[in-house]
């Protein structure tokens, strides 16, 4: 699981992430969402499908955050 957390005073409106090396792409994403009712941060958590061990994987989770007025 990996989280990107909006800054002090902002909201998040929207996230997501980037499957950056070849080993992250054996991955399987099981939640991609606000990781809570504050809407203060995105949360991704991954899943290794894939029946070996993934000794190095490079994934980016990002959040669009805003100050709301």
């Amino acid at each position: 699981t990996l989280d990107a957390p909006c800054p002090a005073g902002k909201v998040q409106l929207a996230g997501g992430y980037e499957l950056v090396s070849p080993n992250a792409q054996r991955l399987s994403v099981t939640f991609s969402a606000p990781y809570d009712e504050d809407a203060s941060g995105w949360r991704v958590t991954f899943r290794n499908g894939s029946g070996i061990t993934l000794s190095s994987v490079n994934v980016r989770v990002h959040a669009v955050c805003a100050t709301l007025q």
